[in-house]
């Protein structure tokens, strides 16, 4: 299930996949490792807003 901040990054990489993880992070304030950290859990498939 996904939370407001993972619709965020979501919408931001389908607008330009291009555009760097600082510049992200930088956009919606979030620590440097979050964008990251969000592309583990999507990759690992158990979700990215996923508690698990």
């Amino acid at each position: 299930m996904f939370d407001e901040i993972d619709r965020t990054i979501l919408s931001e990489r389908q607008h330009d996949a291009r555009t760097a993880n600082a510049e992200i992070e930088q956009r919606l304030d979030l620590a440097p490792s979050a964008i990251l950290e969000w592309i583990r859990k999507l990759g690992s498939g158990s979700g990215a807003g996923s508690n698990s």
